[in-house]
């Protein structure tokens, strides 16, 4: 903001933003949800990448730090989170595993995963690659079957 104070003076306030996510391919968010785009080269790589219908930012970014929070004990990381035209929630981990929510109850949803993390894909996680969440008491695995992963025991 620029104020001109009588007679000769200018009042600078001057308001840093700091960019939690990436939104589409040149904004950034901060906390608060706001879009701001910055020059293409200071946009950091590490950020975690967040898309959505644009009538649906601020929504997506609630959830993006719910979701962070919910996934913290695992020590995953949200790499991506997008919302589809439909409403329905697509969230990959930093380690590259694809976690579909589908349309309600995405948190409950995501809280089940973390739930069963630890028994059932914790020793396995190289292997994990899908998990479709949708379902209501249950949930559908997909697992690499690369060679290397091929001739060892497949469970779940």
């Amino acid at each position: 903001q620029v104020r001109r104070v009588w007679p000769d003076t200018l009042h600078l306030h001057v308001v840093e933003q700091r960019a939690a996510a990436r939104w589409g391919e040149a904004g950034l968010l901060n906390m608060n949800g706001r879009l701001f785009v910055p020059e293409a080269a200071s946009i950091p790589d590490r950020l975690p990448r967040l898309s959505g219908p644009e009538e649906q930012r601020q929504r997506v970014m609630e959830t993006y730090i719910a979701m962070t929070a919910v996934l913290a004990p695992l020590g995953q990381r949200v790499a991506e989170l997008h919302l589809d035209p439909r409403r329905s929630w697509l969230l990959r981990l930093d380690s590259g595993v694809e976690l579909r929510l589908g349309r309600n109850e995405e948190i409950a949803r995501l809280k089940r995963f973390v739930r069963v993390y630890p028994t059932l894909f914790a020793a396995r996680q190289q292997e994990l690659k899908k998990v479709d969440l949708r379902y209501s008491n249950g949930f559908a695995v997909r697992w690499d079957r690369s060679p290397e992963t091929a001739g060892q025991k497949q469970e779940g």
